[in-house]
């Protein structure tokens, strides 16, 4: 939808006439909207041995009684990694965030003889298709999904099936059962509450919703980035301002130790955490004034990947009209999609911990 625009007289910039997609919400009613939960989270394998995977007892039965159809988690997607691979501007994001299922993807491929997307395809399908033909096909799953750099979603494939049978298993080469067994022992957010609660709503997958499209052009604003941290009143201020950060993981850290998660989770979700959390590390941008203007662009930037996250939500939500959907994903993001999201003609975003 296009932006009207208009020059009065006497006005040298034109006046911006917003458009109205909202009134299209009055099409559907509430109860026939869809539900999207964004949870915001830390990234729990900070926690290293404080971690306790009891204490996400009452927040994981809160999820099970949300009840979504679908998890959408922050991990790259198997098609945008494959063509990450093909692109050496992003070696840096695959480097960060793709290490291991390119390393798994790149072996489970030479071990079925396909391509990543012909795999990606073919696991996609089979999960679409009746639970029956998933349980006889399980290990060419898991191989498929591996080989199409969907880790999450291969190693819940690879939990549904008992110990025995992965001691026996033929399918799935032996360095990438180690691999697979590895990532189910992580603390990672992904895999003690994504890959938990898929497994007691017995989900067949999780949904990669993150998005690094634009990785190129911050890898190039980096360097100057990090410069200005280090001379700009604004952003060295703000770099020290971490009470906010700081009273988080304090409370991060005594929910664990106590064995309850909710306190934390409440409190990180929170409409004033989420002011608050805007404010300090995304207003500096717009209040630094760099000459060169790279914070506004590094702002820019951050939107562009937020809202290609939306995106890539939206679209989850088209295969669900009507449902349930929740995705989990580091608490900076969550004000930005709920405010992206908010805006759509048939999503309600809910808040299902009370807070």
């Amino acid at each position: 939808m296009m932006i009207a625009m208009s020059v009065l007289p006497g006005q040298d910039r034109p006046t911006v006439v917003e458009p109205v997609p909202g009134t299209l919400r009055k099409v559907v009613r509430s109860s026939e909207r869809t539900q999207v939960f964004v949870l915001g989270t830390a990234h729990l394998n900070t926690l290293g041995d404080r971690f306790n995977p009891a204490a996400l007892d009452g927040l994981m039965a809160i999820l099970e009684k949300y009840r979504p159809q679908a998890i959408g988690v922050e991990s790259l997607s198997g098609p945008q990694i494959a063509a990450f691979t093909q692109d050496d501007a992003f070696a840096l994001a695959v480097k960060e965030f793709a290490k291991v299922k390119v390393e798994a993807g790149k072996r489970a491929q030479q071990a079925l003889g396909q391509t990543s997307s012909k795999a990606y395809r073919s696991a996609i399908a089979l999960i679409g298709g009746p639970l029956k033909d998933i349980e006889k096909n399980r290990s060419r799953l898991v191989l498929e999904l591996l080989a199409g750099y969907e880790l999450d979603s291969a190693a819940l494939q690879w939990s549904y099936l008992t110990a025995q049978e992965r001691d026996v298993d033929t399918v799935v080469p032996r360095d990438l059962r180690g691999v697979l067994d590895q990532r189910l022992q992580s603390r990672n957010e992904i895999v003690t509450i994504g890959i938990r609660l898929a497994r007691a709503l017995t989900l067949q997958r999780l949904v990669s919703i993150d998005d690094h499209q634009a990785a190129d052009a911050e890898t190039k604003l980096l360097p100057r980035l990090f410069e200005a941290f280090k001379t700009n009143p604004v952003l060295s201020t703000a770099m020290k301002s971490t009470t906010l950060y700081a009273d988080s993981s304090k409370l991060l850290r005594e929910s664990f130790e106590k064995g309850d998660a909710l306190p934390y989770y409440r409190d990180v979700n929170s409409l004033g955490f989420g002011a608050k959390d805007v404010d300090l590390q995304w207003g500096s941008f717009l209040r630094s004034k760099l000459a060169d203007q790279i914070d506004r662009s590094h702002l820019a930037l951050w939107e562009v990947r937020n809202l290609q996250i939306a995106a890539n939500i939206r679209r989850l939500t088209a295969d669900h009209p009507g449902g349930r959907v929740l995705v989990i994903i580091g608490a900076a993001h969550k004000p930005f999609l709920e405010s992206y999201l908010q805006q759509m003609a048939d999503i309600d975003v809910v808040r299902a911990l009370g807070q």
